[in-house]
């Protein structure tokens, strides 16, 4: 495992599992689901088919997934040219990053929730901490080969390669994502702190198929696995208004304007908020958006803009 690359990722577990589950089946095609970086992986392997002229995938599910790394929230903070020097030169050539590694990084993402809430609980209180399915699932971590990750870490959140087409070679294939036209839903959820909303939205701008993207409550995991009968996890068609909130604080890093409630309503958008919904959302995408209130949350604006590069740490 230590010397898996990218190209083995794709190839020998995407692209095997779909050949195998055709096999098995008998089906010439099927439909496929990936889950944040598994999302990533899928959409890379259906390209890579797609330049072989093979399409076996009839449709695609993209839960909580990055296609377009232009907005990685604060993630941003963690990556700049010397951290991704360091890592190719660390283990480049093999080696594996501890999934410990990779669980810290994410709990300081979300530092009051995952990380000082149990040094506050556990350490100075002495409390036993609840127990939680979902944290329990999480802690779980997976070691990741070295080869792949560095790969990963800079043509996606570094360089952002993968929605350039014909940038990155991969089982070589020069893959372009306006190849992958099969109808994708994609999902994001509203308070996640690793896919941001912005950046699970920003899919629908790159895949040319019938598309529907859908807008859920909470986090990165539990906006996945609460059922919609959840009261605050539920889903239902977006509002113009709900919408337009959605679509102005991706803009301006700003709550909604005055006349625009958060929590949603039946009012007509203003000529400002129409021209926003104009340009933003995808004529071919459709969104949905949580049933409960949005609550103001951070902006899922870019730090950078999609030509320029991330700033050079001092």
């Amino acid at each position: 495992m230590a010397h898996n690359t990218w190209d083995d990722y794709i190839e020998h577990a995407a692209i095997k599992a779909i050949e195998v589950v055709q096999e098995i089946t008998g089906a010439k095609t099927i439909n496929a689901l990936g889950f944040c970086v598994g999302g990533t992986i899928l959409a890379r392997a259906l390209a890579v088919l797609a330049a072989k002229g093979e399409k076996p995938v009839a449709s695609a599910t993209l839960l909580t997934s990055f296609l377009d790394f232009t907005d990685t929230g604060i993630l941003d903070i963690f990556i700049d040219e010397s951290s991704v020097k360091y890592r190719e030169a660390e283990m480049g050539q093999g080696g594996l990053l501890k999934g410990q590694d990779l669980a810290s990084t994410f709990s300081f993402l979300r530092p009051n929730d995952l990380v000082w809430n149990y040094v506050v609980g556990n350490y100075l209180k002495g409390e036993t901490p609840p127990p939680f399915d979902l944290l329990y699932w999480n802690s779980d971590s997976t070691n990741l080969p070295g080869p792949f990750y560095v790969w990963y870490l800079r043509n996606t959140y570094f360089e952002n390669n993968l929605i350039k087409p014909g940038k990155t070679v991969v089982c070589g294939q020069k893959v372009d994502l306006r190849q992958v036209d099969m109808p994708v839903y994609i999902y994001g959820s509203w308070e996640d702190h690793i896919v941001p909303i912005g950046g699970a939205y920003a899919s629908t701008q790159h895949l040319p198929g019938k598309k529907r993207f859908v807008m859920g409550a909470s986090g990165h995991i539990a906006g996945v696995i609460n059922p919609p009968a959840k009261k605050n996890a539920a889903t239902g068609p977006m509002t113009n208004c709900r919408k337009a909130s959605f679509l102005w604080r991706m803009q301006t890093g700003s709550k909604a304007p005055p006349n625009i409630p958060a929590a949603g309503g039946q009012i007509g958008l203003t000529g400002l908020q129409d021209t926003l919904a104009s340009k933003l959302l995808h004529p071919k995408a459709t969104a949905v958006a949580s049933t409960r209130s949005l609550r103001p949350h951070q902006a899922a604006t870019s730090r950078r803009g999609p030509d320029q590069k991330p700033a050079k740490a001092s």
